[in-house]
């Protein structure tokens, strides 16, 4: 089971609070062996089966609160993670798209986004790394790869790549779809990931890992969403993942 988070500290569609954030890393301590995506990855490649029921954290975007407020509680319970981060915008002051949407889908003014959701600074990931923590690609725009032409594609999963070795160092890096519904993934940019040299790809439309699930289509669920109750965040844990579910019952492909 891999979970997606975005951000740590308010309560919103995206934002999970910072004590809630604890509640489910002590749930999944008790329940799951917690291991790195890295991890992960190799016992499917190799095929090698899992004793224990395993869950994985992952962050998507490049929030700052992921450092301020999600690190240390991963920290004080030994919990490995993997940030995944749009390039573009870090150290910047820049608003991602999907945060003007929401504020506009709620009523309020684009301004008022402004400087409310601060990103990673390179020296914050800097620091993560050096503490243990995964940093991978979420493309550099935050692009939906699957309604993008090759050139695009090509770009946004190279350049992110170029700068996080640039930036953090030579390391196996993953990558996770912006988005990441069915829609935002299409094979050849699933081709291009392996091209550019990522040792991994991953989604986030809710399901599912199993023995002979191939490290290029790692399926997540939203875990992040401060507005689930504890009873419907273990129900989606669980597999009981009514996005999901949809997907399947309307017979849309949602494999590798």
């Amino acid at each position: 089971m891999v979970l997606c988070y975005h951000r740590i500290g308010g309560c919103d569609v995206l934002t999970k609070p910072t004590e809630e954030f604890r509640h489910d890393l002590e749930y999944l301590k008790q329940h799951y062996e917690c291991i790195t995506l890295f991890d992960l990855c190799e016992r499917l490649r190799q095929n090698i089966p899992l004793k224990r029921r395993v869950a994985v954290v992952t962050f998507d975007d490049g929030y700052r609160d992921n450092y301020t407020e999600a690190v240390p509680v991963l920290q004080s319970l030994g919990v490995p993670a993997t940030f995944f981060v749009s390039t573009g915008f870090m150290s910047t002051e820049r608003v991602f798209p999907h945060d003007l949407e929401l504020a506009e889908r709620n009523g309020a003014a684009p301004a008022s986004v402004a400087g409310r959701f601060p990103k990673l600074t390179w020296d914050d990931l800097r620091a993560m790394q050096e503490a243990g923590f995964e940093i991978g690609s979420h493309t550099v725009e935050h692009t939906s790869l699957g309604q993008s032409d090759e050139a695009t594609v090509k770009r946004e999963l190279q350049d992110s790549l170029a700068t996080l070795k640039q930036e953090l160092g030579e390391r196996p890096r993953a990558f996770a779809f912006p988005f990441g519904k069915p829609r935002d993934i299409s094979r050849q940019a699933l081709q291009v990931v392996q091209q550019a040299g990522y040792y991994a790809a991953l989604f986030a439309y809710g399901g599912m890992n199993t023995r002979g699930s191939t490290p290029f289509g790692i399926q997540r669920m939203d875990a992040g969403n401060g507005l689930l109750g504890s009873l419907a965040w273990r129900a989606r844990v669980a597999g009981l993942d009514p996005d999901y579910l949809r997907l399947k019952a309307k017979g849309i492909n949602i494999g590798a």
